[in-house]
């Protein structure tokens, strides 16, 4: 096989083989600018981490308020009168959070079954309020 191939009397060199330099230049630069955007995308995401954990925990912790009140709700000796005393649940600190229960204790009606809105919210000073609603019905 003849590595020259003639077109007009012009020999033109048909056994190219690696790359040349501008080729190189621009797999480097491109490489680096993909390099760059990944960095900057992991430095925001461990950013985030902290605070993802933490909303993790305040939720768990507001999502243990309603569950007590749902304990004293269903318990045959307590029941809705029982949860519907002013203060029953006080504010409590649940790891690094302060947790309010707010019971609205005036009856709704929705589609006649009768409810009541229980609001619970967990406070923490790096973070913006966590709030939890739930109808509780009889």
């Amino acid at each position: 096989m003849n590595p020259f191939i003639h077109t007009s009397k012009k020999f033109i060199y048909s056994d190219q083989r690696g790359m040349t330099l501008l080729e190189s230049v621009m797999t480097v630069v491109f490489l680096s600018i993909t390099l760059v955007g990944i960095v900057r995308l992991y430095g925001t995401l461990a950013m985030g981490t902290p605070q993802a954990s933490l909303s993790i925990e305040g939720t768990l912790a507001a999502q243990s308020q309603i569950e007590s009140v749902l304990r004293d709700l269903n318990n045959p000796t307590r029941g809705v009168q029982y949860i519907k005393v002013p203060q029953r649940y006080p504010d409590v600190t649940i790891g690094e959070f302060i947790v309010r229960t707010q019971l609205d204790t005036v009856e709704h009606i929705y589609n006649n079954v009768p409810y009541m809105l229980l609001h619970v919210t967990a406070t923490h000073s790096n973070l913006d309020d966590i709030s939890l609603k739930m109808w509780v019905t009889k």
